[in-house]
């Protein structure tokens, strides 16, 4: 974890860069220091260890001599792109790591005119001096202001001189894990600021709201009405004195692209040793009533960003409990109003008031939500502006066809000429200029129509009615683009989407979690659609196992497994329960004594079994010892091969992928990893049974029906048997993963870690609220109770 990255010019300032070295590494620690080569592994690839030194460092330390800027073969070497002094300060820039340049003795510093202009910015950098005439009061100086830009790197360097005057014996498990909190929690809020960083990104580019800065802005309610762009409201935040904003706004005036700007901006000053890793999470998923708040932040951490796990199992519940994470609490409006108060005292008592949040509200529900309450009260109230109808106008001249302007002309002076008018009121809001955009930038409808509505919210309703048919018109393939989305049909598309709104409303969020979706039926139904599931495909398998057995035996037996199976899924999979996905992976390596553990439990087993064989025959020749330690020995190969097989079993799942979490790479890596386990099971026991007891009936068609119970335990087993139900009653696509990709390409969705969630919370009120052809015609009652596929 190196916090000082010391960036110098082979054969240009060699030797000050070996002092600054020493001086840092007695200062600090030698592996604090990143110092070229010497802190890369041997047989690293160097470019990926000098890019990954940069970005895990607290400040750049760049020396510049007086041959800095020299040519060579003709050319400057800082205007060669692959010059790693050039790289490893644009590096830096990129991701706002501080950078100091160190004159030394004779180099004054380089002029703007004279520098490449993505370095431009060093001219403007204050620098430090580092002459040998006077290096003790030099060093001292770099060494203060490496102290005021890397606060932690203090704490962090005690930590390593306690590590090494630490005895040779390993201490307690206890104080290791003392020890070591501070580095984990620094590497593990670096990890995360990076996979937030880019979830954001991603978001906001998709979203096809890009430049919301010239039109939208923002103003804290402190009398002096000042407003600005909110691509600026960043720096507003973090110039506040406590750190805590309560964001107002009316309805789709952009409160949540707002927010995840904010959070953006502060990621990329870098300051997660400040105010923490600015993390955002939609209250629509808090259940008040069952979770506390940091529970509730920490499991929604664990859940979209798993790859925080290979930081310890409780990286999640450690960043939050020691301020690591700022909270981007998102639609406070959207919890329900029998629970709010409850919400806001919860807040209240368990997010401490010296600690930073950013909360997102309704302009409408201020006072009587906010107006007694202490988040209120220490929080700086911070209101988005509507939208001006000169601002929509120049927007929408910039973002819809040239050709199509002219028929947009009345559209804009009804605007003008009446700024309080229904025109003027509905598009004041960012989410009805994104609508505009969306349904009317290549579609056949005339704007004139928009004309004759007398009330905003008809503006607004008719262009949420518009938005489907206008993405899901079907239109010819590119057969050059390689990410092609489907003819999934307008109407078809809008069931579909209906059906998912309907079911989010009914469960009160927001997230759609393909591993959830068994909660779109009773738990009583669920249940039922296991027994089914398994009876119909563990069918032929006992039909293989018993051949010539009757078709009504052959069902009464399935039956019976298909009920215990489904009783047992009951069982395990709790109503309202939360099973995660997990991936194929060994990072989990075969224990020792877990074998061990198998072994001896399966000798004890073979004991007892040989002890009651001999208690109830009569054979009064033989002693208890004896028929024991037979039967232990008897037990021995099966345990030994079962020890192993199960081994591989707890080491096969991982919780923390290492490639970016998104909903289809969870479904693919909980697949891959339910099938890996099925087989381990299958080839491990059932193949050498098999092999070992060749007279008779095959019993690999029973370990077949056993690996099936390990694919519907999975989180892909539950998720297939709930969508083929789905699919069977019309009410959703088979390719149901596919479909909602496309539905997030064309803008319809947003992603939020391995979550989906509909673009704006009133299209999916507007889409629940319609009844669509799916839900009129929904499949006939399950069973006797009434439970339906999809209840009203």
């Amino acid at each position: 974890m190196p916090g000082i990255f010391i960036n110098y010019r082979v054969g240009d300032g060699d030797g000050y860069a070996i002092v600054l070295k020493n001086r840092m590494s007695t200062e600090f620690h030698r592996d604090l220091i990143f110092f070229a080569s010497k802190s890369i592994q041997p047989s690293s690839d160097y470019t990926i260890g000098l890019v990954d030194g940069v970005r895990q460092s607290d400040v750049v330390l760049a020396i510049i001599g007086p041959h800095w800027l020299d040519a060579k073969n003709g050319r400057r070497r800082l205007d060669d792109e692959g010059d790693w002094v050039r790289r490893e300060l644009l590096e830096a820039i990129k991701w706002d790591i501080p950078i100091v340049p160190v004159l030394v003795s004779g180099t004054k510093m380089p002029a703007e005119e004279d520098l490449p202009k993505d370095l431009a910015v060093l001219a403007k950098t204050q620098y430090r001096r580092l002459d040998y005439r006077e290096d003790e009061s030099h060093l001292a100086e770099l060494v203060q202001k490496v102290h005021e830009l890397a606060e932690d790197l203090a704490e962090a360097a005690a930590e390593r001189r306690r590590e090494d005057e630490a005895p040779l014996l390993p201490a307690p498990k206890s104080e290791q894990k003392l020890q070591t909190l501070p580095e984990r929690l620094r590497k593990a809020a670096k990890s995360l600021a990076q996979m937030v960083e880019t979830d954001l990104e991603a978001e906001l580019r998709q979203s096809r709201f890009d430049t919301p800065g010239p039109i939208v802005t923002w103003s804290i309610t402190d009398g002096s009405a000042k407003h600005k762009p909110v691509s600026e409201i960043a720096e507003g935040y973090l110039d506040l004195a406590g750190r805590r904003m309560i964001l107002l706004g009316d309805a789709g005036a952009g409160k949540t692209t707002a927010a995840m700007l904010l959070a953006l901006g502060v990621l990329r000053k870098n300051l997660e040793h400040k105010v923490g890793v600015p993390v955002f999470l939609p209250l629509s998923s808090w259940d008040v009533r069952r979770e506390h708040l940091l529970a509730w932040m920490a499991r929604q951490l664990k859940e979209s960003y798993p790859r925080l796990a290979v930081h310890g199992r409780r990286a999640a519940l450690d960043l939050v409990l020691n301020g690591r994470v700022l909270p981007v609490l998102d639609g406070l409006d959207e919890i329900h109003d029998n629970v709010r108060a409850r919400a806001i005292a919860e807040i209240n008592s368990a997010w401490p008031p010296y600690r930073p949040f950013v909360l997102t509200c309704r302009t409408s529900d201020e006072h009587r939500v906010l107006g007694e309450s202490e988040i209120g009260r220490s929080a700086t109230i911070a209101r988005l502006s509507p939208v001006a109808p000169d601002n929509a106008s120049r927007f929408l001249r910039d973002v819809l066809p040239r050709h199509r302007l002219h028929l947009w002309e009345d559209v804009f002076a009804c605007m003008k000429n009446d700024p309080a008018g229904p025109l003027a009121t509905a598009f004041s809001s960012p989410l009805t200029l994104w609508l505009v955009r969306r349904t009317y930038a290549d579609g056949p409808e005339e704007p004139a129509r928009l004309l004759s509505f007398t009330d905003h919210q008809d503006i607004r309703d008719h262009l949420l009615d518009g938005l489907l048919p206008a993405v899901f018109a079907e239109r010819p393939l590119d057969p050059g683009d390689r990410r092609r989305i489907g003819n999934w049909g307008v109407a078809k598309a809008t069931d579909w989407l209906t059906v998912l709104a309907r079911w989010l409303i009914r469960m009160d969020t927001t997230d759609l979690k393909w591993w959830e979706l068994y909660r779109m039926v009773s738990h009583r139904a669920f249940a039922m659609l296991n027994v089914v599931a398994a009876t119909v495909l563990s069918a032929p398998l006992l039909a293989w196992h018993w051949d010539g057995l009757d078709p009504m035996t052959l069902l009464i037996w399935s039956g019976a497994g298909g009920l215990i199976l489904g009783a047992a899924i009951a069982v395990v999979v709790p109503k309202g329960g939360n099973p995660l996905p997990v991936r194929l992976g060994f990072r989990n390596r075969v224990k020792p004594k877990d074998l061990a553990a198998g072994l001896v439990i399966t000798l004890g087993v073979g004991a007892v079994g040989g002890l009651t064989t001999h208690l109830l025959s009569d054979d009064a020749a033989s002693s208890p010892a004896l028929t024991m330690m037979a039967g232990a020995v008897f037990a021995l190969p099966l345990g030994t091969l079962l020890a192993i097989v199960g081994s591989l079993l707890l080491a096969v799942s991982d919780e923390a992928p290492p490639e970016p979490m998104s909903p289809r790479v969870t479904l693919r890596n909980d697949r891959a990893a339910a099938f890996t386990a099925a087989g381990i099971f299958t080839a491990g026991i059932g193949l050498p049974l098999t092999v070992l007891a060749p007279e008779g009936p095959s019993v690999f068609p029973l370990f077949l029906v056993l690996a099936l119970v390990i694919l519907m335990f999975h989180a892909w087993g539950r998720y297939r048997i709930i969508a083929t139900a789905l699919v069977l009653s019309r009410q959703l696509p088979w390719r149901l993963s596919r479909f909602l990709e496309d539905a997030y390409a064309l803008g319809v969705l947003r992603k939020l870690g391995p979550a989906y969630q509909f673009r704006h919370r009133e299209l999916r009120d507007r889409l629940g609220m319609q009844e669509s052809e799916i839900v009129r015609s929904r499949a006939a009652p399950l069973e006797h109770g009434g439970d339906r596929l999809l209840p009203g």
